[in-house]
């Protein structure tokens, strides 16, 4: 039933999902879909804790309710930054294959 509803909210761009960034390396990441912030909240310590294990440094991270991402992992020493805007960073691809890129 659970699934059920994961899967109407993710229709509806309405699920929670939690971002990582990190600073080394450079990446973005998305772990989700979850059906409240709650349950996203209770779940973002063990992706910090296993991007942490594995050498990243820098780890910030939210939820946020958004539609499922295109890419889930956004490395982001393939992209060059254009701007930020309102708290929003553009990015250009240079030669990424962005279908790879998802996990």
């Amino acid at each position: 039933m659970k699934d059920f509803f994961i899967s109407m909210l993710e229709k509806l761009g309405m699920a929670f999902w939690i971002e990582i960034s990190t600073e080394v390396p450079r990446c973005v990441y998305y772990f989700g879909p979850f059906l409240s912030r709650s349950e996203a909240g209770q779940a973002k310590p063990g992706f910090e804790e296993d991007l942490s294990e594995e050498g990243a440094l820098g780890i910030t991270s939210m939820v946020f309710q958004r539609p499922t991402p295109d890419i889930l992992t956004i490395e982001l020493d393939e992209y060059s930054t254009t701007q930020v805007t309102n708290g929003v960073l553009g990015i250009e691809v240079k030669t990424a294959d962005l279908s790879r890129k998802s996990s």
